[in-house]
């Protein structure tokens, strides 16, 4: 009797090594394997907007990245004290709404030269 599903996968054309630039966007499963990555070495950046778990945030920020988009003062909220974006983990989350929106457009500008030379996207999402 067999309890296995044996599921035939091709060998990726590009694998992922020590030359590869990876980007890891979503789910802390992304932040889970980008610990693995830095532990070996890897070149690997991860969740620059924080832990992100649905597909249409992922979305916009990997639009904002790849088309220079920046952050405006439409694109926050003010609660509890603090300045948000629904765009973004409550982490970045700031109390000033001007080092809020310097910050995200910061982190903006710094990732889009890492968006444009990465070799590999991991892309993972929330249950």
């Amino acid at each position: 009797m067999n309890f296995t599903t044996k599921v035939p996968i091709e060998k990726y054309k590009n694998p992922i090594d020590y030359n590869s630039r990876i980007m890891s966007l979503g789910s802390c499963f992304a932040e889970n394997m980008a610990e693995k990555f830095e532990y070996f070495k890897f070149q690997n950046s991860v969740n620059p907007f924080g832990i992100i778990f649905n597909p249409v945030s992922i979305e916009k920020l990997v639009n904002r990245m790849v088309n220079k988009i920046e952050f405006t003062e439409e694109d926050i909220f003010y609660h509890n004290d603090l300045w948000h974006c629904y765009e973004v983990h409550s982490e970045l989350s700031n109390a000033n709404k001007e080092d809020f929106l310097n910050n995200l457009n910061s982190i903006l500008s710094e990732n889009f030269k890492i968006i444009s030379n990465a070799t590999h996207f991991i892309i993972t999402y929330g249950t």
